[in-house]
């Protein structure tokens, strides 16, 4: 391939005794004119190549056809109302709608489709008050993670005239009389150094019909500016509660007052040592989902006339899977739990006993588990590998569940597979995978397959409808989703067994369960995709570097690269309880040994990799594909393509338009069918 001409710049550091060259660190500064002619070179090329010959159109409109169905969301009852997002066959977002509990006629309340012509703007939070009459919402712009919150009023279908600003991972906790609202917020642009603008949350109080400057300071806490806080008012109204965290780090503070009266905060958990997770309240009677002295999860009270951890009551014990969610519903306790990486749902007694399990379709993942204290109808949303998505409605009196929508896509499942496997890890951990195919296929290993981990941040992978993943299996291919260390998958341990030091594990993994592919003749080197995306995407690149013989193509999707100055950019500083602080010595040395633009060999027979980023991408910045992808250009025998494809007006994939999610995928799917030798 003739690339794109990259300069290099004489840069080296000694970071704790070693020399680290960086000689693409001009592609850090990517708004700059210099960096916007290289990246659009590198962009022009690669759609070049993804597109030139038939392929592109075919899957195109292959995809196209499979994503055109209409999506159901899990419905919240606010006063009289029900309100729910859903999508029909040719909308790119999904549309607010509110409607009676009994009353099929459903009223439009907020259309994403019509914000913009270019599809930039999307719904990024909403949050209804108490008595139905009001929506909080956000609206992000090109993907950014910074909203634009405005209230909308149900009845006239008009926004009031107030706007929030400086949101940013913000949450809205209403009063229970509907008056104003919680929420959580950064300082105003300019009131803080830039390096700042991520610090110093806050939390204030929004009275509706006012402006945003006669917001109440609620709490700050000026002496950790790294803490980042959420707040949630108590079922009953009565309390307000604070939550304190440092980045992306599963250990939290909480600190409590009675919601009207404006005094100091009382300290009721007072150390970061697990996760407490607000689940009801009961009078001074307080319920969390927590971690503490159980790695996969329990349900605990406190008393608040007698708070100290002497006297917390156990509810539900921890059991031999991993608590995902609780919520109290009719007089129970609805418990999701991961077993096997599949959701289960259980009951049980105010008191904690079990009472039943709700029995699911299939193996697959739980989505929107809603219920409230004083009404019988629970709802929640499955999906699988095989089965979209279809939201039920649960009688906790009865026990019946019934169909409330599905998703308008028809699936033949008889025609199809998936398989629970396990691979043995370097260190001799059974690493569990699925495996989605079609039945007819013959397992010879001649199979293209994908091959898709993410290993990071307690975040679960389970198995969840995908229309990318659907037609990839339809073409008779072969999809296989692994459960790494550093997931959610198994409770704390499991996570803790894949961060900061022991981050090696996670491509451990992957290459284990990769190799198992191989070897149970699911497919060969030659046919093997891996994919992931942000961490995930650090997971492809980290794998690719350390096994390049193990590959046929990487696709390394909006991906955390350069490991030594992650924490200077956008919200890269949350990420230092997972990964380590580069300017630690110890952390230094583990960051430094996988960090994967730092570990490109000279002369090395890479495997065909496309590099996916966004323009606007204000989490994982794009100077980690730039610099990334100019090092392999440079340093790879040059054998196999390193392609660059960047993303306009899109950030790091929330809230991207259907239109813009078929194209990419479709790009995608052209690079492995090209470089995997696949006929669409």
């Amino acid at each position: 391939m003739k690339y794109p001409h990259t300069k290099k710049v004489d840069i080296v550091e000694k970071i704790h005794g070693d020399k680290i060259e960086d000689p693409y660190r001009w592609l850090e500064e990517v708004e700059s004119d210099q960096v916007q002619r290289w990246a659009f070179k590198q962009d022009e090329l690669t759609r070049k190549f993804l597109r030139e010959g038939g392929k592109f159109r075919s899957i195109y409109e292959g995809l196209k056809k499979v994503w055109s169905y209409s999506t159901q969301g899990t419905p919240e009852v606010k006063g009289d109302k029900m309100f729910y997002l859903a999508k029909d066959a040719l909308q790119d977002y999904p549309v607010l709608y509110c409607r009676e509990p009994k009353d099929d006629n459903a009223k439009v309340l907020l259309d994403p489709n019509k914000w913009s012509d270019d599809g930039s703007y999307s719904l990024s939070l909403w949050s209804v008050s108490e008595d139905g009459k009001f929506v909080v919402y956000g609206k992000n712009c090109s993907g950014s993670d910074w909203s634009e919150i405005r209230i909308l009023d149900v009845d006239n279908g008009e926004d009031l005239p107030e706007m929030i600003n400086w949101c940013r991972f913000t949450q809205v906790s209403w009063k229970k009389d509907s008056s104003g609202f919680f929420y959580n917020r950064f300082p105003e642009e300019g009131s803080v150094p830039p390096e700042d603008r991520v610090n110093y949350s806050k939390i204030y109080f929004h009275r509706i019909k006012t402006p945003q400057a006669e917001d109440v300071l609620v709490y700050e806490d000026k002496k950790n500016k790294e803490y980042g806080f959420y707040s949630i008012v108590t079922d009953d109204g009565k309390y307000l509660l604070v939550f304190a965290s440092v980045g992306t780090e599963r250990k939290n503070l909480v600190f409590m007052r009675k919601v009207e009266e404006e005094n100091e905060f009382n300290q009721l958990i007072g150390v970061f040592d697990a996760d407490y997770t607000y689940v009801f309240s009961i009078g001074e009677i307080i319920f969390f989902k927590t971690d503490k002295d159980a790695p996969l999860g329990r349900l605990i009270s406190i008393d608040l006339n007698r708070p100290e951890p002497d006297y917390w009551r156990e509810v539900i014990s921890e059991s031999e899977d991993n608590l995902e969610r609780a919520v109290f519903a009719g007089g129970k306790f609805v418990v999701e739990y991961l077993h096997d990486a599949s959701s289960i749902i259980k009951t049980f007694s105010k008191e904690g006993k079990f009472e039943r399990e709700i029995k699911l379709p299939d193996k697959g993942m739980v989505l929107g588990l809603l219920g409230y204290a004083e009404r019988q109808d629970l709802y929640f949303k499955f999906s699988s590998f095989l089965y979209p998505g279809t939201v039920y409605r649960y009688d906790i009196k009865s026990g019946e569940t019934t169909e409330f929508g599905r998703e308008g896509l028809e699936t033949d499942v008889s025609k199809f597979i998936v398989e629970r496997l396990f691979a043995q890890s370097r260190d001799g951990t059974k690493i569990p995978f699925f495996v989605a195919r079609r039945k007819d296929l013959k397992i010879d290993g001649s199979n293209p397959a994908i091959l898709y981990g993410y290993g990071g941040f307690n975040v679960p992978q389970t198995p969840w409808f995908s229309p990318t993943v659907y037609y990839w299996i339809q073409k008779g291919g072969v999809y296989a989703l692994a459960n790494l260390r550093g997931g959610g998958e198994f409770g704390e341990n499991w996570h803790r067994g894949g961060m900061l030091g022991a981050k090696q594990n996670v491509f451990d993994d992957f290459i284990a369960v990769a190799q198992a592919l191989t070897e149970k003749k699911y497919t060969k080197r030659e046919k093997l995709a891996i994919s992931g995306g942000s961490n995930g995407g650090l997971l492809t690149a980290a794998c690719m570097i350390q096994r390049p013989d193990l590959f046929g193509a990487v696709v390394c999707e909006v991906g955390v690269l350069d490991m030594l100055r992650y924490h200077k950019w956008t919200v890269g500083r949350y990420w230092i309880p997972e990964y380590g602080d580069p300017e630690n010595e110890e952390h230094f040395k583990f960051l430094v040994a996988y960090s994967p633009l730092h570990n490109v060999k000279k002369g090395e027979n890479y495997p065909p990799i496309l590099i996916n980023t966004a323009d606007t991408d204000d989490r994982v910045y794009p100077a980690h594909s730039f610099k990334f992808a100019a090092t392999l250009q440079e340093k790879s025998n040059g054998k196999n393509p390193v392609f660059l494809r960047i993303e306009k007006k899109s950030g790091h994939g929330h809230g991207m338009s259907v239109s813009k999610a078929v194209e990419k995928t479709a790009d995608v799917y052209s690079f492995l069918f090209k470089t995997l030798g696949i006929e669409p």
